[in-house]
């Protein structure tokens, strides 16, 4: 219509080139080198939430906000309160025996602590002073991190990339992986799943190395 009247000479094509999720193009994963590296650089408090992010596939925003009422110790699984923090969307994380083992070492630490959390929210990851954490300390310390390890190119969100491509390779259904990552469409699931050709090879057994043993002959000997 502008074009038309005369007010501009001629109308720009429409695109929506950086108005889609970042999800749909990056795909970025955490290696297993970079994961050996990267852990002991980081402070004990952002250890914890990455070692968290990555077996729940929660990220920062929920988990800075994440209360004890949140976490069912029986059904073992973790649902933020009023879906993800982002979208909504109702999330069921699972409890590993990891993330387990690191909210009981919370729970000892916090009852030996004179310092309890001054915010009153029952918040599961605070700082040493009882303070909530903020994305922007999570942002540093990760950075910083980062940059001991010597591993580039890596952000918090990376995480639930990690999370979602560690399910398929281990072959959790689709259903499960999409309800445990708070995600309502099968595109979006999709687009946080970056198996490898080799990962193809493990999954039909057709590839030199599946399930920790070789396939050629030298190995048959080990069974």
């Amino acid at each position: 219509m502008a074009e038309k009247n005369g007010i501009v000479y001629k109308v720009s094509d429409v695109s929506f080139e950086g108005v889609l999720p970042n999800a749909q193009t990056r795909d970025r994963t955490l290696k297993v080198s970079e994961k050996n590296a990267l852990l002991p650089a980081c402070s004990p408090w952002l250890r914890r939430l990455l070692i968290v992010a990555m077996e729940t596939c929660l990220n920062w925003g929920d988990l800075l906000r994440l209360t004890w009422n949140d976490i069912d110790w029986d059904d073992g699984v973790i649902v933020p309160g009023g879906g993800r923090k982002k979208t909504h969307v109702r999330q069921v994380a699972p409890l590993t025996e990891t993330v387990r083992g690191i909210l009981e070492e919370i729970k000892r630490e916090r009852k030996r602590s004179k310092i309890k959390n001054i915010s009153g929210s029952e918040l599961v990851f605070i700082r040493d002073d009882g303070q909530p954490i903020t994305g922007n300390a999570v942002s540093k310390a990760l950075y910083k991190a980062c940059k001991r390890a010597k591993v580039s190119d890596f952000r918090f969100h990376d995480l639930r990339h990690s999370a979602k491509t560690d399910w398929a390779r281990r072959g959790i259904p689709v259903e499960a992986a999409m309800l445990a990552a708070g995600h309502s469409s099968i595109q979006m699931h999709q687009a946080y799943v970056h198996l490898q050709k080799s990962d193809i090879g493990r999954a039909f057994g057709t590839g030199k190395f599946y399930n920790g043993f070789t396939t050629d002959s030298g190995a048959a000997e080990n069974g």
